[in-house]
């Protein structure tokens, strides 16, 4: 997620620079791979957390592996680069010389550069797809409304969404201004920078320093190779925060498979 965050915030501090081929393309591809990583990565969490409950309540066990949950997180972000590259390979996003006439008898003419694409319907593809993210990460948000305090996220994440839905329609304001030019490059490249890093720094307050804060408070759980069974009640007790080293997977279950266990021991 901090990651996805920094791709952001790097692609997001290009606006603010004279457009370049180069730099038309990197811009496009940081923030959309960025944002595509933090919300892929919250959705594979949320999904696994709603697993771990469902499968507590039926008394089952789980079996939760680090590679299968980079892999989903991985073929998410893989369908957003392929549109990237079809629109990169059809009509890339360039840099253009714009002349324009302030006045409309006068002689002199303004010159501004602008990324600008002949494919921009790619624009809103790209923003549809991390809409459509975004609503399957609100609705998983909500079933888990009801899980333990320790596993529940449901009110930082949903907040974390609507923050990012609501810079998103601003963002989609802001160009549809600016690619009808009807504001100045200099003033969509100031506005597009501004509100990625205020998304970026408001979603990470919301959503990651919390969980630094948590961290300390409370020890995390560290499964080594092997793997670990948590019953019912220390499901309850745990901080919310698991982390799993050595390449290793977790096994969750109820206490009633514990018992089990122990009998036949």
């Amino acid at each position: 997620i901090l990651f996805g965050f920094l791709l952001v915030l790097v692609g997001g501090s290009l606006y603010a620079v004279e457009p370049t081929n180069a730099t038309c393309i990197a811009r496009s591809w940081l923030t959309n791979l960025g944002f595509s990583t933090v919300l892929s990565a919250v959705l594979v969490k949320l999904s696994t957390i709603n697993r771990i409950m469902q499968k507590s309540k039926k008394c089952r066990r789980i079996k939760l592996s680090r590679e299968a949950m980079f892999g989903s997180v991985g073929v998410l972000v893989l369908i957003d680069a392929i549109v990237l590259i079809v629109w990169t390979s059809i009509s890339p996003p360039q840099a253009v010389e714009e002349l324009v006439l302030p006045e409309e008898l006068g002689t002199i003419v303004e010159s501004s550069v602008i990324c600008d694409s002949q494919m921009i319907v790619f624009y809103y593809l790209l923003d549809g797809w991390h809409l459509l993210l975004l609503i399957v990460a609100s609705v998983l948000s909500f079933q888990s409304r009801d899980i333990v305090p320790a596993f529940n996220e449901s009110r930082s994440i949903g907040t974390m969404i609507y923050s990012n839905f609501l810079f998103m329609l601003i963002r989609l304001i802001v160009f549809v201004l600016g690619d009808r030019g009807l504001i100045s490059s200099n003033v969509y490249g100031a506005s597009m920078s501004l509100l990625y890093a205020l998304d970026t720094l408001i979603a990470t307050t919301i959503y990651v320093i919390p969980k630094i804060f948590e961290a300390q408070k409370e020890p995390l759980v560290h499964v080594s190779r092997g793997s670990i069974v948590l019953s019912g009640a220390s499901l309850s007790g745990i901080s919310g925060q698991f982390q799993s080293s050595g390449g290793g997977s977790a096994n969750f279950s109820t206490s009633k498979n514990s018992e089990n266990q122990n009998q036949e021991r």
